[in-house]
């Protein structure tokens, strides 16, 4: 039987909790393509996975909490650090591939979307 809910999940970025972040989501995709050969076997070829992740920040009066853009252009790019279940899921070297404002006028709300692809993904 299942334990309790995980609750509200630790997310920091380059080691450093990210307070504003809300909803990260992270994929890793491996892709995989099927040959059909003339005998009428199928068999499976695997590539090399690709991780990537979408952070959803909101943006308080001060500004926002942390630039995505200056830590993208790092030479190392920027970490990604959260917890699934026990499980620590670690990203690295990082980068933004697009940027998106969403302005709320009507609830005074501005949340900035980040599309990452990271280079490495480790699982501790």
């Amino acid at each position: 039987m299942p334990g309790p809910a995980v609750g509200r999940v630790d997310c920091r970025i380059n080691n450093a909790y990210a307070a504003t972040l809300i909803n990260p989501n992270a994929s890793h995709r491996t892709p995989v393509t099927t040959h059909k050969l003339a005998s009428g076997r199928r068999v499976t070829a695997q590539g090399i996975p690709d991780d990537t992740a979408q952070l959803q920040v909101y943006v308080p009066v001060e500004g926002p909490e942390f630039n995505l853009e200056t830590l993208s252009a790092a030479p190392n790019g920027f970490s990604i650090t959260y917890r699934r279940g026990a499980q620590t899921i670690i990203l690295t070297q990082c980068r933004v591939s697009n940027e998106a404002d969403k302005v709320d006028n009507g609830n005074g709300n501005v949340t900035i979307t980040y599309d990452i692809t990271a280079g490495e993904r480790l699982v501790r």
